[in-house]
């Protein structure tokens, strides 16, 4: 049996919800352009069911740490049913997100690849002059 949840948003118990989850689908990237909610289901070892708008097939691996996948309603079925029915790929995939998620959202990181675009920036800015 596959049950599906649309929880609203969460605060006290949102960790604890997104642990119990067995993946976790994201369309559109919104008003967080950053995606956050991705990349804390791939922290918590989930793997993603996500479209193909904005940078969520930068987050996702298609086929390693989640499905990246055209939105439309037989693709995310597809992909839904294809992990629902799969607990091995799921957890092999949940294992994968959470690799990535340790190893490319830590904060040092994330700061180090802004100074390096903002120095970029600059150095493009000098050679203008």
């Amino acid at each position: 049996m596959i049950a599906c949840c649309f929880p609203g948003y969460r605060t006290d118990d949102y960790v604890d919800f997104l642990a119990a989850a067995d993946l976790k689908l994201f369309l559109v990237p919104g008003s967080d352009g950053t995606c956050r909610a991705v990349r804390e289901a791939m922290a918590l070892g989930k793997p993603v069911v996500a479209s193909s708008r904005g940078m969520l097939p930068e987050l996702v691996s298609h086929g390693v740490t989640g499905l990246v996948v055209e939105d439309t309603p037989d693709n995310l079925a597809r992909a839904i049913l294809l992990l629902a029915g799969q607990p091995d790929l799921r957890r092999k995939m949940g294992e994968a997100a959470r690799e990535s998620a340790l190893r490319d959202f830590r904060p040092e990181k994330q700061a180090q690849q802004v100074g390096a675009f903002y120095e970029a920036l600059l150095s493009q800015s000098s050679r203008r002059r």
